[in-house]
């Protein structure tokens, strides 16, 4: 039975089987908690301690089992998802209740009442924290981040929600209206501000999704110069974008930031009547 243990610990990563486990029609998971029961009765020899020990993942107690157990489901988890934040709701395929778990080694961590070693462990894994607020930033950043190098800037519009129902588009207002009533920490303004295309502005968020529009047409029609009635296949009104962009020019009202990003791009036009820029 032992040996069937560690092929258990070798091909698992741990010797804390479930106490239902049979394999090979042996009942392994009641003969390792008859072996803790030998254990405690002081039955168990000093030889078959020592090799139990030696085995990867052996917990003595069913409670530090089960803990254990769980916290190979979390890793499973972050593999799957790249995050160890699972919604309080979340089972499982095993029926394991995973993010209620989460919530009460938080909690626990909160009252002192978890150990440093298992402290280490969970700070160990990649994307925990200790703090609920803390995760779900974490989550909508990672999904804020995935958009920007998806579209190629971080400017969802307000309506966006993700596939897996993430209203990334409030998230964002949301950080917006925090930063302007100076109750956004400094530390997560600059991680927004790394973004590629992070603007605090709605109103800069609305050019930016002009621009890119711009840009896009530019490069698969060779030339910025939309006619005035043209109309993007998402429904964007470029062609009158970009007359806006013209008006504000003549009334000295383009930012001259925004005025060198225009015409740096291929066939850009400020006035109709002068013919492609550059040809």
């Amino acid at each position: 039975m032992f040996d069937l243990l560690k092929v258990h610990a070798r091909t698992e990563g741990h010797a804390a089987p479930p106490s239902s486990l049979v394999v090979n029609g042996e009942r392994l998971g009641q003969w390792v908690v008859v072996q803790r029961q030998a254990r405690r009765r002081g039955e168990l020899t000093r030889d078959r301690l020592n090799r139990l020990q030696e085995l990867p993942g052996w917990v003595w107690h069913a409670k530090d089992a089960a803990w254990q157990s769980a916290f190979l489901a979390l890793t499973a988890y972050i593999e799957e998802t790249g995050h160890a934040a699972p919604p309080v709701s979340y089972r499982t395929d095993g029926g394991r209740k995973l993010g209620g778990w989460v919530v009460e080694q938080r909690t626990r961590y909160r009252n002192n009442e978890l150990s440093a070693e298992r402290v280490e462990w969970l700070e160990s894994l990649p994307g925990w924290v200790w703090n609920v607020a803390d995760a779900d930033w974490e989550t909508a950043y990672s999904a804020l981040f995935t958009y920007a190098r998806q579209f190629g800037s971080a400017t969802p519009p307000a309506t966006y929600v993700t596939d897996d129902g993430l209203a990334l588009g409030m998230w964002v207002a949301t950080r917006r209206l925090q930063c302007r009533r100076g109750s956004l920490p400094a530390l997560r303004k600059r991680q927004l501000e790394e973004l590629p295309g992070w603007v605090w502005s709605p109103l800069d968020a609305d050019w930016e999704a002009g621009y890119q529009a711009l840009a896009d047409y530019a490069g698969q029609a060779g030339h910025a110069a939309p006619p005035a009635v043209y109309v993007a296949h998402d429904g964007f009104r470029l062609g009158g974008w970009v007359r806006k962009q013209r008006e504000r020019h003549r009334q000295h009202r383009l930012p001259e930031e925004r005025r060198h990003r225009l015409e740096a791009l291929d066939g850009w036009l400020w006035s109709l009547r002068s013919g492609p820029r550059g040809r």
